[in-house]
Order: structure tokens, then C-alpha cells, then sequence
């Protein structure tokens, strides 16, 4: 992975070159040539389309459940462990009604050690302190600017890239 060097942060593809930001950092690649048809369609990718297809059914059977709960009961992180706990059951061999099951007696315990949240707020997404991007914009260079609210560490984090 290349870094590239200069004020000017290129985002895209030229040629084999692939060029893109993480963390506020500009990177290059090589283009891959692996595309999404020949993952879901060559038999050497057969196991990561189990897993995915494993994966989406946990998370439908999760989902099921944890929406069965209050709303007052409902916390992100019982759903992360819900997903977890269903994705292994049905990896083991289990069927779904068997998952289900297991999913809704293992939220009957689990319910006794999370702390009911009071009512759910939306956020509204902070700006970042105005010395912030100014140092990031210093930094990219002048012309026009767009800020992007990311979900990085804390809220209002932001990244800021030249168009």
C-alpha cells in the first residue's frame, strides 16, 4: 500500500491504480481483480458463501428476537450478542427453530444483567470545532471543501476532502 504524497488527495481509479482515503490519509493499490460475481459464483469461494449465508441468517433470527423485547429492553450491544450466539449455533448444525429457542431462553437470563435504557434519542451529528478543520483543510489545501461526519472514535469526528 502506497501513500500519496502532496496536497492533493485523488480518490478513484486510473488505470490498474486504485486510489483512496483512510483515515484522513490518502493510500494507492493495485485493482484487484476479484469481483463480487466470481465470489458468489467459483466453487474456491464456496466456504465464504457459507459463512456469509450463515451469517445473514443469524442475523434474521437475532432480529427476530431481540424485536420481541420492550422497547425500553432494547440495547445494541444484546443484539451484537444475539447475532454471535445464533451465527455459532447454526454453525454447530443447529436448526433455526432450535436457534430461536435458544436464542429466546438465553435473552431470559441475559435480560436479568442488562440495565433497561430509558428511551431512545437520536443523536444529532456534532460539527467538528472549527480549529479542527481548519487544520485539515490547511493541510489538503485550498478550494472548495465537503465536510463528512464519520463514526470514527467519538461522535464528530470528521473528515474533510478537496473536490
Amino acid at each position: 500500500m502506497a501513500k500519496q504524497a502532496g496536497d492533493i488527495i485523488i480518490i478513484g481509479t486510473i488505470d490498474d491504480i486504485t486510489f483512496y482515503v483512510m483515515e484522513g490519509k490518502g493510500y494507492a493499490r493495485k485493482k484487484s481483480r476479484l469481483t463480487g460475481k466470481r465470489v458468489k459464483k467459483d466453487p474456491k469461494f464456496k466456504r465464504t458463501m457459507e459463512s456469509a449465508h450463515r451469517l445473514a441468517r443469524g442475523s434474521q433470527l437475532a432480529s427476530k428476537v431481540y424485536r420481541s423485547l420492550p422497547r425500553t429492553e432494547q440495547v445494541y450491544t444484546l443484539y451484537k450478542k444475539l447475532k454471535s450466539v445464533a451465527v455459532l449455533a447454526l454453525k454447530e448444525g443447529k436448526g433455526e427453530e432450535e436457534v430461536t429457542m435458544m436464542l429466546q431462553q438465553w435473552v431470559a437470563v441475559e435480560r436479568i444483567n442488562v440495565a433497561p435504557v430509558a428511551e431512545k434519542k437520536k443523536t444529532p451529528v456534532k460539527k467538528a470545532a472549527p480549529s479542527f478543520t481548519k487544520k485539515v483543510f490547511r493541510v489538503l489545501g485550498g478550494g472548495r471543501r465537503r465536510v463528512i461526519p464519520t463514526r470514527r472514535r467519538k461522535a464528530g469526528w470528521v473528515q474533510v476532502l478537496r473536490e
